[in-house]
C-alpha cells in the first residue's frame, strides 16, 4: 500500500467563486479531495489569486501508536508573504474514554515561493480501523491572526480513518553492541537524574525535536510547563513512573535502538536515535496513560497514598495533615447521620458501602481524577474537595448512591431528590448555585419573579442537570422544590413509586410513557401538578420559608 497522498491545487482565493459559478461542484470536489486513495486532486482555479496558498501535496508517513510525521508541500502564488496554519487532530475512539490529540502548527511562506513542511503529531491509542486523523489548512496573514473560534475559516480539510492509513511495519530488534547498550542505558539514567533534580531545560535536550513536538505540542507550551502540568500525566507517562524504570536489554532496528525498561509488572520500550553524536529519545511506549485507566485502576494507584478511616458505612480516605484529617470526627458524624436518615426515608438500608475520597484542594483532585470541579460521584464512589477552597454538601451524593437501587428516573426526580434531602438534613442546598442560604421554595419564588424559569414540562424531559446547557442554577432549584412539593403534599410512598417506575431517557416514546405513569400514580396530569406546585411555593409564608429544613 502506498503512503497516502493528495496532489493538486487548493486555492483559497477562488473558493467562493467555485461555489457561485458551479453550485453543485463544491460537494463533488470535497468528496474527491477526501477520498483516501486520491492520487490527483482537481485544479481549483485557472490562475493565482492575490493572497492564495496552494496545497500541492499531503503525505502521511506509515502510522504507529505514538509519534508520527506529516509532510505538506505548499506554494504561495500571491504577492505577499503568507502563513500556512495546519491543525492536526487525532482521536482513538476506543482507547479509554476516546482519547484525542490536537494542535496547530504554522509555517511562513514567502511570496511566489514553494515550501516543504514537516510536522510531528501523535496517535494516542493502538491503531484500529476507527482511528481518526483530521487535517485543516488555514491561509493566514500571520500566526497571530489565527482564531480557533472560527470553525469555518480553513480553506481545506482532509479526514482519514485507520482503515485508510498505511501502518508502520516493525522488524524485530537485534542485539546491540555492548558499548551502544551501555551508552543507551546511561542516556536514560541521565534523563532520570535531570527530572529528579527538576532541571527541565537540560532534560528537554534528551529528546528529539519530533518527540517534543508530538508529545508536548511545543510551542507554545514549554517542556517545563508541560511536564509539571497535572494534565500531561493524564495523556502520557508520569514523571514519577519514568523515574521508577529500571533499564533492561538494548536492541537495534535499523537506525533506532530500543531499550526495554521495567516498572513493577510493566515493560516499557524507549526508542533512541543518535543525533550529532548524542543519544536522543524518539519514542516512549508500554505505559497506559492515566486517563485510559478505569476508575478502579486509578483508585488502585491513588488510595494507598492516602490515610484511611473506616466507619459502619464509609471508607473515608484523606490526605495527611489535611483539613479533612483535622475535622474527621465531624465528617464521620455527618456522613453516617445522612446515611441513616436517607435510609429511613427510603424505608430500608440500601446495604451499600461508600468510598469517600477527600482532597485538600482542586489541583490535587484534578491531578488524580482528571475531573474538574469540586466533586464527582460514580457507583459507590464519592470524590470531593474538602479544604480552604470550599466543601460540598455532605448529603447530596450519598442520596444519589442510596437511591441507586430504587430506580433511574429523569433528572427532575433524581437531582431533585438529592437536593431536597440536603435541605431536609439542614443544609443550604443551593449555596454553590447562587442561592445563598435561601430555602428551595424561597429560591424558586425569586427565580420566577426575575423571569429565570424552565417550564416544568420542559424540565421533566431533561436527562441530566449540571451541564451549562441545563442552566443548573435554575434547574437544581426547581427540581428540588418540585420534589419537596410532591413529598410534603402527597404520600411519600407515591414519590418512591414514581422514582422506581419512571425511566431516564431522551426517547419520545419513553417520555410519553413517563407522563402517563406519573398521571396514574398521582391521579393528575403534569400540568395540574405544575399549577398546584406553583400555588404551594407562592403561598408559603416567609416564616415557613426561612425555617424550611431547619
Amino acid at each position: 500500500m502506498e503512503p497516502i497522498r493528495f496532489t493538486g491545487t487548493v486555492n483559497v482565493g477562488r473558493k467562493s467563486a467555485w461555489r457561485f459559478l458551479i453550485p453543485g461542484l463544491g460537494l463533488l470536489l470535497t468528496v474527491m479531495l477526501c477520498a483516501a486513495d486520491s492520487e490527483k486532486g482537481e485544479e481549483a482555479s485557472s490562475g493565482p489569486a492575490t493572497e492564495s496558498l496552494e496545497v500541492l501535496d499531503i503525505h502521511l508517513e506509515p502510522v504507529q501508536q505514538g509519534k508520527n510525521v506529516l509532510h505538506v508541500k505548499v506554494r504561495n502564488s500571491g504577492m505577499h508573504e503568507r502563513t500556512l496554519g495546519v491543525h492536526i487532530n487525532t482521536r482513538s475512539p476506543h482507547y479509554g474514554p476516546g482519547i484525542g490529540w490536537g494542535t496547530i502548527f504554522f509555517e511562513t511562506v514567502a511570496a511566489g515561493r514553494q515550501r516543504d513542511c514537516r510536522f510531528a503529531y501523535k496517535l494516542q491509542g493502538p491503531l484500529t480501523d476507527d482511528t481518526n486523523v483530521r487535517l485543516r489548512f488555514y491561509n493566514l496573514a500571520s500566526r497571530e491572526s489565527f482564531t480557533s473560534s472560527d470553525d469555518t475559516a480553513h480553506f481545506h480539510q482532509r479526514q482519514y480513518r485507520g482503515s485508510d492509513l498505511e501502518r508502520r511495519q516493525f522488524a524485530p530488534l537485534t542485539s546491540a553492541g555492548e558499548a551502544d547498550a551501555r551508552e543507551v542505558k546511561a542516556a536514560l539514567e541521565r534523563l532520570q537524574e535531570l527530572l529528579a533534580a527538576a532541571k527541565y531545560g537540560e532534560a528537554s535536550a534528551c529528546f528529539t525535536p519530533d518527540y517534543l513536538q508530538a508529545e508536548f505540542q511545543t510551542p507554545p507550551m514549554t517542556f517545563e510547563e508541560a511536564i509539571t502540568d497535572p494534565r500531561f500525566a493524564w495523556f502520557s507517562w508520569d514523571t514519577d513512573q519514568l523515574l521508577e524504570l529500571t533499564p533492561q536489554a538494548v536492541g537495534r532496528r535499523g537506525d533506532e535502538w530500543g531499550l526495554t525498561a521495567t516498572r513493577g509488572g510493566e515493560t516499557w520500550l524507549i526508542t533512541f536515535v543518535r543525533k550529532g553524536g548524542t543519544w536522543k529519545i524518539d519514542g516512549i511506549g508500554g505505559y497506559v496513560p492515566f486517563i485510559a485507566l478505569s476508575r478502579q485502576e486509578q483508585l488502585a494507584l491513588l488510595l494507598p497514598r492516602l490515610e484511611k478511616r473506616s466507619t459502619e458505612h464509609f471508607d473515608i480516605y484523606y490526605m495527611k495533615d489535611s483539613t479533612a484529617q483535622r475535622e474527621l470526627d465531624a465528617i464521620v458524624r455527618r456522613r453516617e447521620e445522612g446515611y441513616r436518615r436517607i435510609s429511613e426515608f427510603i424505608g430500608r438500608d440500601a446495604g451499600r458501602r461508600i468510598t469517600l475520597v477527600l482532597f485538600e484542594d482542586m489541583a490535587t483532585k484534578l491531578r488524580w481524577t482528571a475531573h474538574q470541579g469540586m466533586g464527582l460521584a460514580e457507583g459507590n464512589l464519592i470524590v470531593e474537595v474538602y479544604g480552604p477552597e470550599g466543601r460540598l454538601d455532605p448529603y447530596h451524593e450519598t442520596a444519589h448512591i442510596l437511591m441507586g437501587p430504587v430506580g433511574s428516573p429523569p433528572a427532575l426526580f433524581n437531582e431533585g431528590f438529592a437536593t431536597y434531602m440536603s435541605e431536609l438534613m439542614g443544609e443550604e442546598p443551593l449555596r454553590n448555585l447562587g442561592g445563598g442560604d435561601a430555602s428551595l421554595y424561597a429560591r424558586v419564588r425569586a427565580l420566577k419573579a426575575g423571569g429565570e424559569w424552565i417550564p416544568l414540562a420542559e424540565l421533566f424531559g431533561y436527562t441530566e442537570i449540571g451541564s451549562q446547557k441545563s442552566r443548573p442554577h435554575i434547574a437544581y432549584a426547581e427540581a428540588g422544590a418540585f420534589v419537596k412539593f410532591l413529598v410534603e403534599t402527597y404520600e411519600k410512598d407515591r414519590f418512591l413509586d414514581a422514582y422506581a417506575r419512571l425511566t431516564n431517557s431522551s426517547d419520545p416514546e419513553i417520555h410519553q410513557r413517563n407522563l402517563e405513569t406519573l398521571e396514574a400514580i398521582y391521579g393528575l396530569p403534569l400540568a395540574e401538578l405544575d399549577r398546584r406546585w406553583h400555588e404551594a411555593f407562592q403561598s408559603a409564608s416567609a416564616s415557613t420559608l426561612a425555617s424550611a429544613g431547619k
